[in-house]
């Protein structure tokens, strides 16, 4: 099993006496896998298959897709994800839209986004700390280890 500290601080974030690491959550003399839902919302079907095979290859994320914004809401409501991932600009109802609507839902008020743009460049996502008008946000295109980190952050400490 090896030594959980070091590991940790190579990979992830202490939190108390537990240690969050990209593999899942490890403390010392047992460990254990907590799988977080993700929702991703985007209409590029193709990038979403991408994202969610790359989160699920981590083994710690259980990620599901909705490529029709119209349709997000009552997807987030049924599937009580810990985070969405949400497209800005798409077909029909736009990102923002559907971030209102899940704000004004009550099943689904909690539930942290992180917006994903093409519209901001990574550089102005830096500069901003990656947080845009109280939300996070990801640019894109987008580096998958970036998409993680941010990730992780919501999940410690949504805004």
């Amino acid at each position: 099993m090896g030594k959980c500290l070091p590991d940790a601080l190579e990979s992830g974030v202490i939190v108390g006496r537990s240690v969050i690491v990209i593999e899942g959550v490890r403390r010392c003399g047992m460990e254990e896998r907590i799988k977080r839902k993700i929702l991703i919302v985007d209409d590029e079907e193709s990038f979403c298959r991408f994202i969610k095979m790359y989160l699920e290859v981590l083994g710690t994320f259980e990620v599901s897709i909705c490529c029709d914004s119209a349709k997000a809401i009552v997807q987030a409501e049924e599937q009580q994800p810990d985070l969405i991932l949400l497209d800005v600009m798409m077909p029909g109802v736009s990102g923002p839209e559907v971030a209102e609507g899940l704000r004004y839902n009550v099943h689904t008020q909690e539930i942290p986004i992180v917006f994903l743009t093409s519209i901001a460049t990574e550089e102005d996502m830096r500069e901003k700390g990656n947080i845009i008008g109280g939300n996070y946000v990801v640019a894109k295109p987008l580096r998958a280890s970036k998409l993680v980190e941010v990730i992780n952050k919501v999940l410690i400490s949504p805004t």
